[in-house]
């Protein structure tokens, strides 16, 4: 379970790729102004993001981490496949402000149980160690998934970008799936 955590620190932010995609989108392709998105991520979508984190923290102790990590990244990606299918509602804002909103606040959920359940297979005895190089990996997963955008960018259009974000989120469940959150204190606390 510990190695698995790396495989999940290493792709929890691949999808990433969205976060330089979006203002290209809402900017370039939508018409909205610099102070429109500004101000919408600054604001509301901020707003989303500490409630998520809220939320996800709350939910991960009542239900489990590892679960809410898991429902929480299924519907993440349902809401990207969702936001690349509907293409032809771009134009609307309340749309793009709802799947943005939704999607913001379902990533912070897994986020926050990403970093409980890393707390979880991390052995007590190199915990500030085993943590921190987690923490590190899923920094690096974000720098790969900003690297990746400007790829994408240039092969495919925003709405195929959507579909390859969702599928990067689903990844994710299946690296937690056959993550036993309590493998780690049964296995190294009776051989030490």
């Amino acid at each position: 379970s510990a190695q698995l955590g790396i495989a999940v620190s290493l792709m929890i932010s691949l999808a990433f790729i969205l976060i330089p995609i979006l203002p290209l989108l809402f900017l370039q392709e939508l018409g909205w102004s610099q102070e429109e998105f500004n101000a919408t991520k600054g604001g509301i979508i901020l707003v989303a993001t500490m409630l998520g984190a809220m939320a996800g923290g709350e939910l991960g102790r009542r239900f489990g981490g590892k679960s809410m990590l898991m429902y929480a990244a299924v519907a993440a990606s349902l809401t990207t496949l969702v936001w690349g299918m509907f293409d032809n509602l771009w134009s609307e804002g309340w749309f793009m402000m709802l799947v943005w909103l939704i999607h913001t606040f379902l990533w912070s959920i897994v986020s926050i149980c990403a970093y409980s359940l890393m707390m979880r297979v991390t052995w007590a005895e190199v915990g500030g160690t085993q943590f921190t190089g987690y923490m590190a990996m899923m920094n690096l997963s974000a720098i790969m998934g900003y690297q990746l955008a400007p790829v994408f960018a240039e092969r495919y259009n925003y709405q195929t970008i959507f579909y390859i974000a969702a599928v990067l989120e689903t990844f994710v469940v299946l690296a937690v799936l056959f993550i036993d959150p309590g493998e780690t204190d049964r296995t190294l606390t009776t051989a030490v």
